[in-house]
């Protein structure tokens, strides 16, 4: 253990896989355990969990995670392994392509948790694979795969503004906890921002309705228009006041902390936060972990 590393022996220890830049790994800080080792693909979002944990940059393992799992082996008495595979296999915004290969790395995530045998495990995706009969084959799976290794395992479907996220978003937590800790209970605005914001997908807002209220929000008029058919767009004129979110109102609506860093182009950057968990649900989850299954231990 490097020196760095000293004023966190007495937290919760987590693995981080598939964690871009860090938004549910911001939970889990926030509610006390400390990451030992953490995987990403993508290499600007590697390089953003690394810029806002300098004191712990180096267990930050870029590349693929099916080269890395031997990795993993070394590492014992770990609580808790977290992680968020790819959503844009199940995804409704996606192709919902069950042989999509990004599909296929939550079983990475579950190989992972038969490698370290952790005290739990709790993986996030898109709500589509909790709720949607396409995917019982996969929640079943997992299920499956859970109890076969020894873990009570459930899941459910969250609405993250309950967690005090300003966005209209629901996600899926698997939560499993290992059969010799005890048994799980998981009961204990603006539009969502897509995965794929940056460019022409980064979400526009009407600034003046943003900062006072009680002026009509031009969107809401011109799509009650559309509705009613009152109004076509050839015929609409948008406002100077409509614009592009910034990378700062971005980052606040995912709840990441003020002054955390996002790295490469301002594309990658937009694609950073809206693949993230939002902070304050992840920290929400975390404590939620924490004191119904950990902190006795």
């Amino acid at each position: 253990m490097k020196k760095t590393d000293n004023y966190i022996t007495n937290k919760m220890r987590v693995i981080s896989l598939f964690s871009g830049a860090g938004g549910l790994d911001v939970g889990f800080e926030q509610a006390g355990f400390h990451t030992v080792f953490a995987n990403e693909f993508d290499h600007d979002a590697a390089e953003a969990w690394r810029i806002n944990r300098p004191e712990t940059a180096h267990v930050m393992v870029e590349g693929d995670i099916n080269e890395h799992l031997r990795d993993l082996a070394a590492f014992h008495d770990i609580d808790v392994i977290i992680g968020g595979p790819p959503c844009q296999g199940f995804s409704v915004a996606g192709k919902m392509d069950p042989n999509d290969e990004r599909s296929q790395l939550v079983w990475r995530f579950m190989d992972a948790v038969e490698i370290v045998r952790p005290k739990a495990f709790v993986m996030e995706n898109v709500a589509a694979l909790g709720v949607l009969e396409k995917w019982d084959g996969v929640r079943k799976g997992i299920l499956a795969k859970g109890k076969a290794l020894g873990y009570n395992v459930s899941f459910k479907v969250h609405h993250t503004p309950d967690y005090g996220v300003p966005e209209n978003r629901d996600r899926v937590i698997f939560i499993g906890v290992r059969e010799d800790i005890g048994d799980i209970d998981l009961d204990g605005i603006v539009p969502t921002l897509p995965a794929s914001m940056g460019g022409n997908k980064t979400p526009i807002v009407d600034e003046v309705a943003l900062y006072d209220a009680s002026i009509p929000n031009w969107f809401a008029t011109y799509h009650a228009g559309l509705v009613a058919g009152t109004t076509t767009p050839a015929e609409s004129t948008i406002p100077k006041t409509v614009r592009r979110l910034t990378l700062k109102e971005c980052a606040a609506i995912q709840t990441f902390p003020v002054g955390y860093k996002f790295s490469g182009r301002k594309t990658k950057q937009y694609k950073q936060i809206g693949n993230a968990v939002p902070c304050h649900f992840a920290e929400a989850v975390a404590s939620a972990v924490r004191d119904a299954y950990l902190k006795e231990e």
